[in-house]
């Protein structure tokens, strides 16, 4: 019987071995399927991305032909073929053109604007100056059709909008300094810095006109801080230190090769560099100094175009770093200044963080503010027979610019214009000291301090009166409109400034530059002896105003005390980015038809 059960076992065996063959059929054509499969969706992946890729190209080879659709077709179809799309003029499935709103205009979906070319707060565009297109295409097919039957390409439709975008640079706020007496600007610098600083007049006129171009800074700075790769937008959200943005500032002038004229300019940032070392909070969010609207997409050290440059000054960029490191902390001078006739001592100086950067490149629509201050001043009078301290708390609100058309004609660097609309808001001045709630208040931006928390000053009129001197003055907004023009050669700076500037533009080696010059909205504010209430106080009589004999004692001693306050309160609020009563506004530069991706 084992005999005869052998052969049969054995033949059992490889029948079994033999019925594996199908199984492993079916298993390797279920693998072959999913291999085909990844290979024809990664290809369709890469497709879809070189569609793209030629649609943003097309795009861009456009825009700058807005205003005339037929040859922005023309453009856009060359630039498909150029890129193997096939059949452009079945590819290209639509092509519109029309305006590219500004940044908070609208949601970024709907700021591509066809129907008659308008934008929110804005006057009509001259011109169509962007377009927006779509192509389709076909996938193609590898392995999936071997695999199974009725399997069909995918079709790909991908958009793109290009916007030949005419930028400027602008500054509010900080305009020229007085800087012919630098004792107040080196109060402020020395107070942010947090320590003594004894720069020359000379020395802030040249760190003024050292023109620095904003893309040349970012780039020089993705190098401190070594940030190989990347786009302009990676910069600005990167921290740097007050002293990794001023050497990246001089490294550029330097390699512009241009610094002879501002040698003085280029050693005081060095010194500000230097002392910022040891300052307090270093820390600074480059895009809390530095807005470059559009271009932020852009790779590092890729966006250079051949229309105008744009850039900020030395001095601005020196002050901005330092105040946005410091925040909102409270400064206090060492020393009081010496006027000669006064001494005077800075207590507190109060800054609101900037909300918007301070140096913002934008299309029109760009918008920038001014910081808000509080500052009291202490004037120690020793005069002949009027002795006494006058203190004088200053409540300077924010102000604004707006840009509110760049034309861009002709040639740019001649014919290129910019207007902006100037906003100065509300001063309050007050000649008294705030008592403690008012102390308190000088900490809280969100409430003014009234008059009621000001305790009127007193002064000693030897031999005649003791006399309270106070007063409350308010100045509402105002609001101006102003055009910035291209200067013709080097434009001096006016003695007053005016609501007409000029547009500066950073020295190049084959360009010597020129320097931004300001305009100015609203009207400058000071203190007047006719401001002031001026009255003998007693417990008998209560308050009434002095008599002649003590007018004509005190008023021409309060009348020298003021002349030398108001200028050095214009000059220390000129330090922080204020002014009372007006914005002065700067256009560092135009970058003028650069088409550029917008989405």
């Amino acid at each position: 019987m084992m005999a005869k059960i052998a052969p049969s076992w054995q033949a059992f065996r490889a029948s079994e071995t033999g019925a594996t063959a199908p199984a492993v059929a079916a298993i390797t054509f279920v693998l072959f399927g999913f291999i085909g499969l990844a290979v024809d969706t990664g290809t369709w992946y890469l497709a879809r991305r070189e569609l793209q890729g030629a649609a943003d190209a097309a795009a861009l080879a456009a825009a700058p032909f807005a205003a005339n659709p037929g040859e922005a077709n023309s453009r856009a179809k060359a630039m498909l073929a150029a890129n193997g799309v096939p059949d452009p003029d079945e590819s290209l499935i639509s092509l519109t053109t029309g305006v590219w709103c500004p940044e908070g205009s609208w949601e970024t979906s709907a700021r591509f604007r066809a129907d008659n070319l308008q934008c929110p707060n804005l006057p009509d565009a001259p011109r169509p100056t962007a377009v927006r297109l779509t192509v389709r295409d076909t996938g193609p097919l590898i392995l999936a059709p071997l695999i199974a039957t009725g399997i069909t390409a995918p079709v790909f439709n991908v958009r793109a909008t290009a916007a030949q975008v005419n930028m400027a640079g602008l500054t509010a706020g900080s305009g020229v300094l007085d800087i012919n007496q630098a004792s107040g600007v080196n109060a402020i610098l020395g107070a942010l810095l947090g320590t003594g600083l004894n720069l020359s007049a000379l020395t802030y006129q040249q760190m003024l006109a050292a023109q620095v171009d904003v893309l040349s800074l970012l780039d020089a700075l993705a190098v401190k801080l070594n940030l190989q790769a990347g786009d302009y937008e990676q910069v600005l959200n990167a921290n740097a230190t007050v002293g990794q943005v001023l050497d990246a500032a001089v490294g550029v002038l330097e390699q512009q090769g241009q610094t002879t004229s501002i040698s003085a300019g280029l050693a005081g940032a060095k010194v500000i560099r230097d002392l910022s070392l040891n300052a307090p909070n270093q820390s600074v969010k480059v895009g809390k100094l530095l807005n470059v609207g559009v271009w932020k997409d852009m790779p590092v050290g890729q966006a250079r175009p051949t229309a105008l440059t744009a850039g900020v000054d030395l001095l601005q960029l020196a002050s901005a770093s330092l105040q946005v490191a410091n925040g909102a902390n409270a400064l206090t001078l060492a020393a009081p200044i010496d006027l000669g006739v006064v001494k005077v001592g800075l207590e507190s100086t109060l800054i609101e963080p900037p909300q918007t950067a301070y140096f913002t490149f934008g299309p029109e629509g760009t918008r920038v503010r001014t910081a808000q201050a509080r500052v009291l001043l202490t004037a120690k009078i020793d005069l002949l027979v009027v002795k006494g301290d006058l203190p004088v708390y200053v409540e300077a609100g924010a102000g604004d610019a707006e840009i509110t058309a760049i034309s861009c004609q002709g040639d740019p660097r001649n014919d290129t214009r910019v207007d902006v609309a100037g906003r100065a808001s509300a001063v309050a001045l007050h000649v008294g000291r705030p008592n403690a709630a008012g102390m308190n208040l000088m900490r809280n931006f969100t409430q003014p301090v009234a008059a009621v928390n000001i305790t009127p000053a007193e002064v000693d009129v030897i031999g005649l009166a003791k006399v309270q001197v106070g007063t409350n003055t308010y100045i509402g907004q105002r609001a101006d409109a102003l055009q910035f023009r291209q200067p013709a050669g080097s434009a001096p700076l006016p003695p007053v400034l005016t609501k007409v500037g000029f547009i500066g533009r950073s020295a190049t080696p084959t360009d010597p530059g020129s320097q931004a010059i300001p305009a100015r909205a609203g009207g400058s504010v000071g203190l007047s002896v006719d401001d002031l209430t001026l009255n003998t106080c007693t417990v008998f009589t209560g308050c009434l105003p002095i008599g002649a004999a003590v007018s004509g004692v005190l008023k021409p001693v309060l009348t020298t005390v003021l002349g030398l306050l108001n200028p050095l309160i214009s000059g220390l609020l000129t330090g922080l980015g204020i002014h009372l009563g007006y914005v002065d506004v700067t256009v560092p530069g135009v970058r003028c038809g650069q088409a550029v991706l917008v989405e």
